[in-house]
């Protein structure tokens, strides 16, 4: 049967391609074939030389040519992927082992590539050379260098509403262009500049549609709110769906695979491509906004209930709580509206009021995404070599993400502090108390507290070190990073959950390693006065650290160097903060869970060899500080045993926050939790509020709102905070921050 569905995949791959070598041009890439990409590249080529003979009509002309080719080709793209994906998906398998999966999917991709390449001739979208030719006037494009000329030739021509335009879309993209920051100064203290008419000529529907939705939203228009907002989700899930669409493309890096291995590479390359698309469509007007997806339904579910269509209300809330679980606010509005309905939970009652239907398709697939991602990211990661000679193969390469912007934070806390459970929001019912305060530990900004964990919960962390933890983890698979005398192992939050996922671990254990590390960061907000919300795990890493039976008894050196968790510290005794610091992290703690080694002290200490202050670990203890150059510190030798701790990191910058922490939450709380959302987890009903006599309608900025705030501005309110003066440009959306961070190969452990 394997042999026969074999012969007739090769039928079909002889007539399918022959057909497009008599009826069509031949397969080989011909010169005729790249006229759109050639166009696209002469065209803008040509406009770049206008500008440099300072023909200014011509520059405008031709620059903008360049953008609607561009605009034009990418449409095409869309088109074809879309289409040739959907036929292919449709078409009735035409071989007779449909038990043989590996045959079924190359049955289903090769009628797709045929599609594809049918399609894409059909719109002169060459696939190879002229692609590669145009790759970085694509680039200069999607970077929106365009504007860049198209400012200048504007104003030269007498255009200067158009020019200020041009500016201020090309500084939505690069907010830090010091020349262009000037240009708009000077263009908008002309006589004649239109402030109000400044428009951003990349703005995308859902963007409008979005701004015009909340606009009615401060208006109080509640019956707009509804209209603009479903249409506004129309378009975003379209555009996001184009974006992935987008990221089928080439895929030149890595070295030369097996056919399996390129697939596998070349799939990981487009899926980490397609995840960082909600990213890239969160942006309006220069600024992130946070959590936009999930928001569209907080608008609609408040919408909803002030037009008296508690039934889409309902919807809504369960809807965003597919985003955000654990949302007190949502929790609260849920139960609200299910006592107005009478809902007693009938089988019809969930699926009549169930979360909807394109929000569940959506999280279900980017929870199976990331958990996928993070699969290879763990177990892969740990075949690289140091010889490239000796090189697996099994490189998954990363791409650039585009993105022009910081990435937003989570605005509920379930993404950042997911799963926070009760015992993690009551510390001062666990006798959580100070032993060392700064005066003891004679220093500023640190303390040690006890009550953290039980002997209980110590233990099965440990279990769970024991069950998973990878010997040298964070240090690029070295055993022994600091000291030849001792072994480091580690467990982080994304391996842990990939375990779960797989069954390998207990769902309990690594619930407790996310509930224990709640208990820290909850403490650090409260020792430090820190508001609710502000701190964000940035890493955390269940770390265990072994004397070798060969170990010296009299050791002098120590089990981890004296350090500052933000900065690199010089002999000189300065800190730099740069790259390979993690410059990002503000706060730092280890929560302890055994005794029973010798040695391993932490300290706190200006060198080797002036310590300032010692503190003994036990079950439950956590030493807490500011993580810089203010609290060195590092850890005396572990002469025997074994000495096991949760270290953790946190930080105030929402762009660098652990987002493994979201997916551990989706994975925990299981699919089924995340397709029937109709009944709060135990959780949710410990968090839910008791049922008001009405809904209290708050509208400052800040978590656990039952109305969305109003702050956002609207198109229009926005246009109009554009001044000519300095403190515009120096206070709003062209100075956020770029940084896109490092990526955690090393991380310096406790």
């Amino acid at each position: 049967m394997a042999k026969r569905g074999f012969r007739t995949l090769v039928i079909l791959l002889s007539v399918g391609f022959v057909i497009l070598k008599t009826d069509e041009e031949p397969l080989t890439v011909q010169a005729d074939d790249a006229v759109r990409e050639e166009s696209l590249v002469n065209t803008y080529t040509q406009g770049k030389q206008a500008y440099a003979k300072e023909q200014w009509t011509s520059c405008i002309e031709h620059m903008e040519n360049t953008l609607q080719l561009f605009k034009r080709h990418r449409a095409q793209l869309v088109h074809c992927r879309s289409k040739c994906h959907q036929e292919a998906s449709n078409q009735t398998p035409m071989l007779v082992s449909p038990n043989d999966h590996q045959l079924s999917f190359y049955e289903k991709t090769i009628r797709d590539t045929l599609c594809l390449v049918k399609c894409q001739r059909k719109e002169k979208l060459d696939t190879r050379d002229a692609v590669a030719a145009a790759r970085s006037v694509h680039t200069e494009i999607l970077d929106r260098k365009p504007y860049d000329y198209l400012q200048l030739c504007y104003y030269k021509v007498g255009d200067l509403q158009s020019a200020i335009s041009s500016a201020y879309t090309f500084l939505l993209q690069n907010p830090d262009h010091v020349v262009m920051k000037s240009n708009f100064r000077f263009y908008t203290s002309r006589e004649g500049a239109q402030l109000q008419h400044i428009r951003n000529l990349e703005a995308q529907p859902y963007q409008e549609l979005f701004l015009k939705g909340n606009d009615a939203y401060n208006k109080k228009d509640y019956d707009e709110v509804v209209t603009n907002f479903e249409q506004a989700l129309h378009f975003y899930y379209k555009a996001e769906e184009e974006c992935r669409l987008l990221c089928e493309g080439h895929f030149e890096k890595g070295p030369t695979l097996d056919l399996t291995m390129t697939i596998a590479n070349h799939f990981t390359y487009s899926l980490r491509c397609k995840q960082q698309c909600p990213k890239k469509l969160s942006y309006l007007y220069g600024e992130q906004y946070d959590d936009y997806l999930p928001s569209h339904y907080h608008y609609l579910q408040y919408a909803y209930y002030q037009i008296g269509q508690v039934e889409k209300a309902y919807r809504a809330v369960s809807t965003h709580l597919l985003f955000h679980p654990n949302n007190e606010v949502m929790l609260h509005n849920k139960d609200y509206y299910s006592a107005r309905l009478g809902l007693t939970g009938g089988h019809q009652q969930l699926e009549m009021f169930a979360p909807r239907e394109e929000a569940v398709s959506y999280v279900q697939r980017d929870t199976d995404e990331k958990l996928l991602l993070a699969f290879i990211d763990t177990n892969f990661h740990s075949l690289k070599t140091k010889d490239p000679n000796q090189d697996l193969g099994y490189q998954f390469e990363d791409i650039e993400s585009g993105q022009s912007g910081p990435m937003g934070p989570d605005r509920d806390r379930a993404d950042n502090g997911a799963f926070q459970s009760k015992a993690s929001k009551t510390l001062h019912q666990r006798n959580v108390s100070i032993i060392m305060s700064e005066t003891e530990l004679e220093g500023k900004n640190r303390f040690a507290a006890d009550g953290l964990g039980d002997s209980n919960e110590c233990d099965q962390l440990i279990q769970l070190a024991t069950e998973a933890a990878v010997h040298g983890d964070g240090y690029n698979g070295r055993t022994s990073p600091h000291t030849k005398f001792e072994t480091f192992e580690g467990l982080t939050i994304g391996r842990a959950v990939v375990l779960v996922s797989l069954g390998i671990l207990n769902k309990s254990r690594v619930q407790l390693l996310l509930d224990i590390s709640d208990r820290g960061r909850n403490y650090i907000e409260e020792y430090f006065g820190l508001d609710k919300g502000q701190v964000y795990f940035s890493y955390t890493h269940l770390v265990c650290r072994t004397a070798r039976a060969d170990s010296p008894a009299n050791r002098s050196d120590l089990s981890h160097p004296v350090h500052a968790d933000n900065c690199i510290l010089m002999k000189d005794g300065r800190c730099r903060k740069e790259k390979p610091a993690y410059t990002w992290r503000d706060y730092s703690a280890i929560i302890y869970l055994n005794d029973d080694f010798d040695g391993g002290e932490f300290i706190f200490a200006k060198d080797k060899d002036n310590i300032q202050a010692s503190v003994r670990p036990k079950c439950g203890r956590m030493v807490g500080f500011s993580a810089g150059q203010e609290n060195t510190h590092g850890v005396k030798a572990v002469r025997k045993g074994r000495r096991c701790a949760v270290a953790i990191w946190f930080t105030l910058d929402h762009k660098h926050r652990e987002r493994e922490r979201f997916l551990a939450a989706q994975v925990l709380l299981g699919h089924s939790s995340i397709v029937n959302n109709t009944k709060s987890t135990s959780d949710g009903q410990e968090e839910a509020k008791s049922l008001p006599n009405k809904l209290t309608v708050k509208t400052e900025r800040s978590p656990g709102k039952v109305a969305p705030d109003r702050s956002l501005p609207s198109e229009t309110d926005h246009r109009r905070t554009v001044t000519a003066t300095d403190d515009f440009v120096t206070n709003n959306a062209f100075q956020l921050e770029r940084s896109r961070g490092y990526a955690d190969d090393e991380h310096v452990e406790l």
